[in-house]
């Protein structure tokens, strides 16, 4: 039986102070200072080899640091840097151990980007070879796109790991996404498929859980499982806003049918010179049992020429008044043979939600001074009905969803730019 390692000792070669933080399930080492790989022995560590240490990256979390993410207590007990074999591209990559079965979760970051992975086992779909050339893939009910194929090198590793690896390898990787979720596949001719999924994490997250609030480098660009504005899926939401402009109008149509079309004022004025500009007070009238629209229809015997009527609703017991603004203007007349007019002598106008009570009218006309007199008729209807604000509602979100999809379309050409 060989000799429980040791959770401190010193590195055999560069004789710097290390740290195990799972020793009972420690199989090999790397020393992040000198980088030499150590394996265990009933003697202590012995160097079995080095990595290159070309670490171009800032460890944004300590080894040992802990914390709980998504539900679950975890501590860091590896960092890594990896490297994209053909490219410049480096992302880092921590063993996280779990602490409710000493199971390892991998804790990965590409331009703030953050994805936590645990590894699937005996999974007779992801540890198979053959899904090396599949371009997509279903699991846990979910379509998974490949996203991305390329080959994986260690430039720089500190801490221990909990199996035997070949770190010098470059094993080939495939990524599937389905965001906010990652099916991520290594191929090892020695190890076979490891296959491991799991969620994007937003930064907070993460900084809660290790770094007691600190803050982490931004996120740049689009993340390979970012989800589209915290998850929001475009093609529910357009699916969900149809539904409830549907309902909307629904409900719009079932209330208009109840409304009554009660008329309540009726006024006809000779505007001239002796009461243009002159405010007439109409008699009392009573707008009963609900909140309903009101709608005032002008009509006028104006030719090429203007007339407008100011109406001010006076609400009699608590002196509120609502105003309103209505006009028409008719012109016409023969222009190289030809008949032209515009304008029109009817007009309507809205009163919307006007609340039951006693009311009474303040008329206020207007005409072209220099013109002659106009005779205009002002007729107002209560509990009009109106789909108006469905209508609006309707627009809103149709906007809405219009610029979601947009949105959603545009941000997903940018991540597989």
């Amino acid at each position: 039986m060989s000799t429980p390692i040791s959770q401190h000792f010193i590195c055999p070669h560069c004789h710097t102070a290390q740290v195990l933080y799972d020793p009972g399930q420690t199989v090999m080492y790397v020393c992040g200072n000198c980088q030499s790989v150590l394996d265990p022995t009933p003697h202590g560590f012995v160097k079995s080899g080095d990595l290159p240490g070309r670490k171009t990256t800032e460890q944004q979390i300590p080894l040992g640091a802990s914390g709980i993410l998504r539900g679950k207590r975890y501590q860091v007990i590896a960092f890594a840097e990896r490297h994209e074999v053909g490219t410049a591209f480096n992302w880092n990559e921590y063993t996280l151990r779990r602490e409710e079965d000493g199971g390892a979760a991998y804790l990965s970051v590409y331009n703030g980007h953050w994805m936590l992975l645990d590894e699937i086992e005996n999974d007779p779909l992801l540890n198979a070879w053959d899904t090396r050339d599949k371009t997509q893939l279903t699991y846990d009910d979910r379509l998974f796109e490949k996203f991305h194929d390329y080959r994986a090198v260690y430039n720089y590793f500190s801490g221990e790991l909990h199996w035997k690896a070949n770190l010098k390898a470059g094993p080939r990787c495939i990524e599937f996404i389905a965001p906010p979720l990652m099916i991520a596949l290594e191929y090892d001719a020695d190890v076979g498929v490891s296959a491991f999924y799991g969620p994007y994490v937003l930064r907070g997250e993460v900084s809660k859980a290790f770094r007691n609030g600190a803050r982490l480098p931004r996120r740049t660009g689009i993340g390979a499982a970012q989800p589209f504005y915290f998850n929001l899926q475009a093609d529910r939401f357009i699916i969900g806003a149809l539904i409830f402009c549907l309902l909307a109008l629904g409900i719009q149509y079932s209330y208009n049918s109840s409304r009554q079309y009660t008329p309540v004022f009726f006024d006809r004025i000779v505007i001239d010179s002796g009461t243009i500009n002159v405010p007439r007070v109409s008699k009392s009238f009573t707008l009963p049992n609900r909140m309903s629209n009101m709608e005032v229809d002008m009509t006028s015997d104006v030719s090429n020429s203007w007339c407008e009527a100011d109406l001010d609703l006076v609400n009699e017991k608590t002196g509120k008044e609502v105003d309103l603004a209505i006009g028409t203007e008719f012109y016409s007349g023969i222009d190289e043979g030809e008949r032209w007019s515009e304008g029109g002598t009817h007009e309507k106008a809205f009163l919307c939600s006007v609340a039951p009570g006693q009311y009474h009218f303040v008329v206020t006309p207007y005409k072209e001074p220099t013109g002659p007199a106009v005779n205009i008729g002002l007729e107002v209807d209560w509990d009009v009905p109106s789909s108006w604000n469905a209508v609006l509602l309707c627009i809103v979100l149709a906007l809405v969803t219009v610029g979601l999809y947009a949105g959603n379309y545009f941000f997903e050409q940018k991540r597989w730019e």
